[in-house]
């Protein structure tokens, strides 16, 4: 009677070890599972603990001191497929020429996709200086011809000053009888200027042609340029004569 009471107890015991033997068999399956889950999100970048690749962007600006470059953004190191703008900005008496490395563009910003270790050099090129300036009159207005002769004539002079003072000057355009407003195109012939000079005066005055009494020039406007210049540099310009504005003359200048 013992060893048939014993039976269904041993029975019972080996059905509840291999119940067991079954669940730790199931839980390291799923285990399993779950990490093969983690390793595919490894391989496309998004499974925690994996890095983005990242490349840097080495600047340089040849000659050395002939200006600088920015980026925008301004990042230690890029992710793969990013990208950055890279700005030359040329010192004092250089201009931009081209860039080498990871570009060629000869545009002064240039966009770089990062998708190495990449080097990108600014090249800037020495302006040479300008030693002579050509102006052009493009328009002639008067504001209030009550206060003004009929014969009006507009008239551009430049002066050269060093620290010394007046070094010369010279009438580059003298526009005869213009009593109203006027548009057109006049040219100077060069005018040339030391290279020593340090000031160069673009003046625009009124010769006011009086009959009762000798010609007076009208109160004038001038613009300022600190030498030196460089070949090239041009603009444009608006200068007045008097205080009030009673007339005003518009011109280009280009040095050369």
């Amino acid at each position: 009677m013992k060893k048939i009471a014993f039976l269904p107890l041993a029975v019972a015991a080996l059905f509840l070890f291999s119940c067991d033997d079954m669940a730790v068999s199931f839980g390291d399956g799923g285990g399993s599972g779950s990490g093969g889950g983690n390793s595919g999100n490894g391989n496309t970048g998004g499974g925690s603990g994996v890095k983005t690749k990242t490349y840097t962007l080495t600047v340089n600006a040849s000659p050395a001191g002939a200006g600088t470059v920015s980026l925008s953004p301004n990042l230690t190191s890029y992710e793969a497929g990013s990208g950055v703008t890279a700005t030359a900005t040329p010192a004092t008496g250089y201009k931009f020429g081209s860039w080498s490395g990871a570009s060629s563009s000869t545009s002064g910003s240039v966009y770089v996709t990062m998708d190495a270790n990449k080097t990108l050099t600014a090249n800037f090129e020495k302006k040479q200086t300008a030693s002579t300036v050509v102006i052009t009159l493009t328009s002639w207005a008067t504001t209030n011809t009550d206060a003004l002769d009929n014969n009006l004539d507009p008239r551009i002079t430049v002066y050269v000053e060093d620290s010394y003072g007046l070094t010369s000057s010279e009438i580059l355009l003298n526009r005869d009888n213009v009593g109203q407003s006027w548009s057109g195109s006049i040219s100077s012939s060069p005018m040339s200027f030391y290279g020593s000079a340090a000031y160069l005066y673009i003046q625009f005055g009124v010769i006011e042609k009086d009959p009762l009494s000798d010609d007076n020039i009208s109160p004038s406007d001038y613009t300022t340029f600190y030498l030196p210049v460089y070949v090239g540099d041009s603009g444009t310009k608006t200068l007045g004569s008097s205080t009030s504005s009673q007339s005003r003359v518009t011109y280009r200048y280009e040095f050369k």
